[in-house]
């Protein structure tokens, strides 16, 4: 985990923003946060525009009926970031008029999904294999970074100078732990939808966002990204912000999990928050942060006191599942295996070499040997195989 350099004049609070993917324990660290006396949260706001704004969609229709009654609905994503860029959160008054909460001098902690902060023409370009997003009709054409790990154009809504008035951090998961979880809970939430059909479909595989974290992470990471490289404007010039950590915090669930108390005792000090030993426990009271079309995705959470591992064996969530969903497990598995793997290497690497760096990592939980070489004049990352994953155990599964 970085640490934060401390800079030679106060700086004002600076919001922090932990980019992660569905069912990656961020809920949790949301918990956390909540219970932070220094801190104030927003969760997932802009996850809530791009579902329920009739202005800032990226979907070729909106994912829930009746958007058109909420006070998000003529709300835009960037309206949503001009606030938070502010240290302040986005609240609606009697009206319904979307407002900045009174000021004070606690940090914002946003947590929201990779995929929200992208353009719907860049999750278009991205995923091919559905129609689920779409930009608006005047929308550039996105060009995908190719190879994946190249220097990536600016695939978010928000422009750099915007970008840079937060601190960015990532969290991940195993897909072998997250995945099932996924389906299960974007099965669930899809079937409260008017006219929904049963089970787990292609529409919904395409919210689970390895992919666009992958993307976002080398963005805001490659020294050579317009995040990096882009001059500083007058208005918001580098001196008044305390500088995004490089490379970027990131946090494997399994490493949270593992010891909460010594890994959000490094996040903190990494976005230059202190650590509170109130992180560690919660109350179960409802949260009020979690009232959105799409709670059931948060009732572990919501009903959780503290950070609780899971201690299922991959066999034994494979066993878990019905045999449909089990297929389905598999193939989203194998499909999002190597985003997740790239960013775990990232994780564990410790090398500070300048040539071609060759490492072989060996994920403790799905038993696979996969080596990964990289070439820092491409900031790209190959792929080399060995062995075989977990998704095999679901050819083997035992109903």
């Amino acid at each position: 985990m970085p640490v934060a350099i401390a800079s030679s004049a106060p700086a004002p609070p600076k919001p922090v923003i932990l980019w992660s993917h569905h069912r990656s324990c961020s809920t949790a660290f949301v918990r956390a946060f909540i219970a932070h006396p220094g801190t104030k949260v927003a969760h997932e706001p802009f996850l809530r525009v791009s579902a329920l704004s009739g202005v800032d969609t990226i979907h070729g229709d909106r994912a829930f009926e009746n958007s058109d009654k909420s006070p998000w609905y003529n709300v835009t994503r960037m309206d949503i970031a001009s606030i938070l860029s502010d240290n302040a959160l986005p609240t609606f008054d009697s009206n319904g008029k979307l407002q900045a909460d009174a000021a004070d001098e606690r940090t914002v902690f946003v947590k929201d999904m990779a995929q929200s902060a992208f353009r719907g023409e860049a999750l278009a370009a991205l995923r091919t294999d559905t129609k689920t997003f779409r930009g608006p009709d005047d929308a550039h054409t996105y060009q995908p970074p190719s190879p994946i790990d190249a220097t990536p154009i600016n695939p978010t809504i928000f422009p750099v100078s915007v970008l840079r008035k937060f601190t960015h951090a990532f969290l991940i998961r195993d897909p072998t732990r997250a995945i099932p979880s996924v389906v299960r809970g974007l099965s669930d939430v899809a079937a409260t939808r008017p006219g929904a059909r049963p089970g787990f479909s292609s529409e919904v595989a395409a919210y689970i966002c390895y992919l666009e974290q992958r993307i976002l992470y080398n963005f805001l990471t490659d020294p050579e990204s317009e995040f990096n490289t882009a001059p500083w404007d007058k208005e918001g010039g580098k001196e008044q912000f305390i500088q995004q950590p490089q490379p970027v915090p990131l946090i494997d669930a399994s490493d949270l999990l593992e010891d909460p108390h010594k890994v959000l005792s490094q996040f903190c000090n990494a976005v230059g928050i202190p650590f509170n030993p109130l992180m560690l426990k919660w109350d179960t009271d409802p949260v009020e942060e979690f009232d959105v079309p799409w709670r059931l995705m948060f009732k572990k959470a919501e009903g959780s006191s503290g950070f609780e591992r899971d201690t299922r064996t991959p066999e034994e969530i494979a066993r878990s599942l019905a045999e449909e969903d089990a297929l389905i497990v598999k193939d989203l598995i194998k499909k999002y295996r190597g985003d997740y793997d790239v960013c775990l290497f990232l994780l564990r690497s410790e090398s500070t070499s300048t040539n071609s760096i060759s490492v072989s990592l060996r994920a403790q939980e799905h038993h696979s040997l996969k080596s990964y070489r990289y070439n820092p004049s491409l900031h790209h990352y190959s792929e080399e195989p060995e062995g075989c994953g977990v998704e095999d155990l679901y050819d083997c599964r035992i109903v």
